[in-house]
């Protein structure tokens, strides 16, 4: 009987010296992990710096909204203030407009009125004026005075209130009548505007 190992022939002796260790397979695999390792390092650090420029976007347009957020804050206060200032300024106008206000009527109603017209009161109540005078007897001598006071720049929308006949001995025989009508401003109209003073009367 023959015990001798049998030759593994030319093939399993090429085939053997091509076989890899066991130790080798291990190494492969650790490099592959070290492999897997380093590009998960990278790619977390390529995300880390993706994340920081997203930070600092994030912070470049926080601080640009807040810029535009004060922007339209200070455009808005200045809108206020402009308005602000120009109802102060309409209410300057109307108040000195309001301190000649008298003055222009009385000599509006010295220039329009004649000889033959004597005004007995002028009175003031807010916008409205109310005007008391005499003239001459007969309907044309109070139509005549009625127009001449229509054409005082200061009055507006005169209509005739009433008319009496003077039954006063002291007075020569006429007429005595009454206007109601309205202030012409010349002024802006502010907003929120009551009158500069208490209604001012004057009376003969």
């Amino acid at each position: 009987m023959n015990i001798a190992p049998r030759d593994p022939g030319p093939q399993r002796r090429a085939a053997g010296l091509f076989a890899l260790p066991a130790s080798w397979g291990s190494l492969g695999g650790a490099v592959l992990l070290l492999g897997t390792l380093v590009a998960s390092f990278v790619d977390g650090r390529a995300l880390g710096r993706r994340l920081e420029r997203a930070s600092e976007e994030q912070a470049s347009l926080g601080a640009e909204l807040a810029r535009r957020q004060r922007n339209s804050e200070a455009i808005e206060s200045g809108r206020a203030r402009i308005s602000a200032l120009e109802v102060s300024r309409a209410r300057l106008l109307r108040w000195e407009e309001e301190r000649l206000l008298v003055s222009e009527l009385l000599r509006g109603l010295a220039l329009q009125v004649g000889s033959d017209v004597i005004i007995e009161e002028l009175r003031r109540e807010g916008g409205r004026v109310f005007v008391v005078g005499r003239t001459g007897a007969g309907s044309s001598a109070v139509a005549a005075a009625v127009r001449s006071l229509g054409r005082v720049d200061r009055l507006q929308g005169l209509n005739l209130q009433w008319v009496e006949q003077i039954e006063d001995h002291r007075f020569p025989v006429g007429q005595r009548f009454s206007l109601a009508g309205a202030v012409r401003y010349f002024s802006p109209s502010p907003n929120g505007f009551g009158l500069a003073g208490p209604p001012v009367e004057t009376g003969s």
